[in-house]
């Protein structure tokens, strides 16, 4: 529903107010300002408020990109019922509206559950999805708890593992998967940084006060993360490594 705007700047910017003229018939109330992400392929929504006087749409952004106004029927069809006022608001509709998260459906009613954790079969979906990697099978063989993958997982798993990312643990049984476990935070971190970011570097400090507690296989992961401003710590200073990952923060992760 507009040019596309594409910005660069010669210096450093913290903020640049950016107007889109709205063109074209459709239902103002869908659209919104979408930034293209180059990693995943995809127009990510980032908000954006509509101005009818003038047809306008207007965001203050923080970094150079493309940007566009697009109209989009998911934004009135993708309602979650549980994610007004909290903290993450923006990224989870934005995960929803780039198709990555339908959420829970009960009862007629759409909820996100930004407060549940997930599991480590939830998140590979996920990213499996975000990357766009096709579907072609769903053998799981190659893991020694292959039995214990659900239905729903095991096409996602294999094709994680095709990819080359999906690794899984060493246990006595052998090599596990362990779909159905809470993800924590330094493996959630593992798997960003190896779809995404793989062979980047980063200087290596883990300036956190619990630093001591990443495991030495996500030590780069979380370097680049952090230093990057994709995964931020606790306000005491921890990071947290151990604990189960949210929704809500992967919602942002994403």
């Amino acid at each position: 529903r507009s040019d596309i705007m594409q910005t660069a700047s010669l210096a450093p910017m913290d903020k640049l107010l950016i107007d889109l003229e709205v063109t074209g018939e459709g239902n103002n109330s869908d659209i919104g300002i979408y930034k293209y992400a180059d990693s995943v392929g995809k127009w990510i929504y980032i908000g954006g408020s509509y101005d009818e006087a003038r047809n306008m749409m207007s965001i203050t952004v923080s970094g150079d990109g493309r940007y566009a106004v697009i109209e989009n029927p998911k934004m009135s069809e993708l309602k979650f019922a549980d994610i007004d006022g909290n903290w993450a608001n923006l990224y989870i509709r934005s995960l929803g509206y780039a198709g990555l998260a339908d959420g829970y459906l009960e009862d007629g009613i759409r909820y996100f559950k930004p407060e549940n954790e997930i599991t480590r079969g939830e998140f590979v979906k996920m990213l499996v999805s975000a990357k766009g990697i096709k579907l072609d099978g769903a053998d799981v063989s190659m893991f020694a708890d292959s039995g214990e993958i659900a239905e729903w997982a095991a096409p996602h798993a294999a094709a994680a593992y095709k990819d080359g990312w999906l690794k899984g643990d060493e246990t006595e049984r052998g090599i596990e998967a362990k779909l159905s476990d809470k993800i924590t935070r330094q493996d959630a971190m593992t798997l960003v940084y190896r779809v995404f970011f793989d062979g980047e570097k980063a200087s290596g400090r883990l300036g956190f006060a619990d630093s001591s507690k990443v495991s030495a296989y996500a030590a780069d992961a979380v370097s680049y993360l952090t230093e990057n401003g994709i995964v931020s710590g606790y306000e005491d200073g921890t990071l947290r490594p151990l604990d189960s990952l949210l929704r809500e923060q992967i919602a942002k992760i994403l």
